[in-house]
């Protein structure tokens, strides 16, 4: 069975109508069934480290950033302006130079190319 089998049989029957489909849009003219091969998993992944990857892209400045005001050390923009501190200096350094390490890493880790 092909198409224009399909066509011809509508045709035979109810005769010819030129100018308009064989079929209306609501009749079922053939039944069947999809087996997919995994190709829309993958695209599934591709957008999820899309956004991991932007996500990250954005963290890892403001942890930084945050790591730096940890330490009170001032993080210059140009010249004389200067970005404000988000943390107090009381913070422990350690944590915040944790996170950054594991949004580095995650991040790294999320550019590496699929074999």
């Amino acid at each position: 069975m092909n198409p224009a089998r399909i066509t011809d049989r509508f045709e035979t029957l109810n005769g010819e109508h030129p100018g308009f489909r064989p079929n209306q849009a609501k009749d079922v003219c053939v039944s069947g069934s999809f087996t997919s091969y995994g190709e829309r998993a993958a695209l599934g992944k591709a957008a999820a480290s899309e956004k991991l990857l932007y996500g990250l892209m954005i963290a890892l400045p403001i942890v930084g950033w945050g790591m730096l005001s940890a330490t009170r050390y001032p993080v210059v923009i140009f010249g004389p302006v200067h970005l404000p501190p988000i943390l107090t200096a009381g913070l422990s350094l350690y944590a915040v130079c944790t996170g950054y390490t594991v949004v580095a890493y995650l991040l790294f880790l999320t550019l590496k190319p699929s074999p």
